[in-house]
């Protein structure tokens, strides 16, 4: 028998894609699921949208208290609600492969020493056009050197055991680089793995990076100063000292590039056989959107 997964959709103000977001679940193969959509405070119509999902599949449930209160608190409240011996998160306008839930569960089911594994991802635009492919072979973080030197899951891809998830909690003081945070809190003990195929389309919206370079930089640059009192100072202080030059050398490349050049840097450029492929795989996912 299929064990029980735990999907948890967090969303805020989402409307325009959390419905892309819920039918990818509706669509997988694997079907003993239970799915969480947890509203964090919408002002728009997502939490209407997801009540409609929860009325026509007694597998969802909604969950919303008027509040906002911030992503890795709602993540924590996903973690505490799900019954399912498996834990697996996605934002609310990314969009699984029909296969995710069932290749991620069979992995650790085949790996009962690995509690949370991660996968590649396609790059998709506000449209759900396909826009770009990882760059080379994703690794899962094994020290805390690796988490520092940014070898980290792409975030919504991750699954993994309950258990796991209930024992490490995302620390909801962070509203930002929640994952960095868990992952460097954890990896020493901790056992994690990736599988290097695409099984999430991951959004990217151009028109922040710069806001959320700068963001995330400030966060780590924070962080890294924060450790400059303890007893090794020499390895927190070279990574502020990174932090500082990362945010203007980022910013001219941006000016000069844009966003369409920081964002072919960070991915890779995908040849039509590969285009059209996914293309028919998310035409697929997404043909029952008017449920």
């Amino acid at each position: 028998m299929e064990k029980l997964v735990s999907v948890a959709i967090p969303f805020c103000n989402s409307q325009k894609n959390l419905s892309d977001a819920v039918i990818s679940v509706l669509s997988q193969r694997y079907k003993n699921w239970e799915l969480l959509l947890i509203d964090d405070g919408s002002k728009d119509n997502s939490l209407q949208i997801a009540k409609r999902y929860e009325e026509i599949d007694s597998r969802i449930s909604v969950i919303s208290d008027g509040d906002n209160k911030g992503l890795a608190c709602r993540l924590n409240e996903s973690i505490m609600m799900a019954r399912g011996e498996y834990y697996m998160r996605m934002d609310a306008d990314d969009v699984m492969f029909p296969d995710r839930i069932e290749k991620q569960i069979s992995y650790l089911e085949e790996h009962p020493d690995v509690d949370v594994i991660g996968s590649s991802a396609v790059i998709i635009g506000s449209s759900n056009e396909i826009l770009y492919g990882m760059k080379g072979q994703l690794k899962a973080p094994k020290t805390k050197r690796d988490v520092l030197n940014g070898i980290i899951f792409i975030h919504p891809s991750v699954a993994g055991r309950t258990a796991w998830f209930k024992e490490h909690p995302y620390d909801d003081s962070k509203r930002r680089s929640q994952d960095f945070f868990l992952w460097l809190s954890s990896v020493d003990a901790s056992k994690f793995g990736v599988i290097n195929e695409p099984l999430l389309f991951y959004r990217v919206v151009d028109n922040d990076l710069w806001g959320k370079f700068k963001r995330d930089n400030r966060t780590m640059f924070r962080y890294f100063k924060s450790q400059i009192n303890t007893h090794n100072i020499k390895e927190p202080l070279i990574q502020c000292v990174k932090q500082e030059i990362r945010l203007p050398l980022f910013y001219c490349f941006y000016r000069i590039m844009g966003n369409e050049g920081v964002l072919k840097r960070r991915y890779r450029c995908l040849n039509c056989e590969e285009k059209g492929s996914y293309e028919s795989v998310l035409n697929k996912v997404l043909e029952t959107k008017e449920i």
